[in-house]
């Protein structure tokens, strides 16, 4: 998949390219839950349909140019989806494809000279913040470290 050209402009495309992505995530997230549920009510076994999601998402990942190097990723990135939508909820899936789609139209590699360096290292660094925000307010007010503190400490 080649990356997205709106990024290699920098400024107010690749901030405008953002909220794109969201936009274009929330549909997969969708079927990817949708579909969970369906095969849930049908297979009356959440493992079950669990493992069947992670299959359809296999098959629409697959046939594209490289099949050696395309079905280890489908199927690295159908089970983390699989495992999302099972365990996580719909917040996770949607986080998910969001995550995915930004990353898979990313211009790479980063390289010092290249015109689009920047533009890849904030993006980058806007999905590293949000992941890093995410963890923190999941967390509530429970410190980050306490628990690894005070096992290693009684030790």
């Amino acid at each position: 998949m080649p990356p997205d050209l709106d990024l290699l402009y920098g400024g107010a495309r690749m901030l405008a390219w953002l909220p794109k992505t969201v936009q274009l995530s929330i549909p997969s997230a969708m079927v990817t839950f949708g579909s969970l549920f369906i095969l849930r009510l049908l297979l009356k076994r959440p493992t079950l349909a669990m493992i069947a999601t992670m299959m359809l998402i296999t098959l629409g990942g697959l046939g594209g140019e490289n099949f050696a190097l395309e079905t280890p990723g489908a199927i690295l990135f159908s089970v983390t989806a699989g495992l999302c939508a099972g365990r996580v909820g719909l917040l996770g899936v949607v986080a998910l494809w969001i995550y995915q789609g930004a990353l898979s139209r990313l211009p790479l590699p980063i390289a010092p000279g290249v015109s689009y360096a920047t533009s890849t290292i904030i993006v980058l660094a806007a999905l590293g913040l949000v992941a890093v925000y995410a963890f923190r307010t999941s967390l509530g007010s429970r410190p980050l470290f306490s628990r690894a503190i005070d096992e290693d400490l009684a030790a």
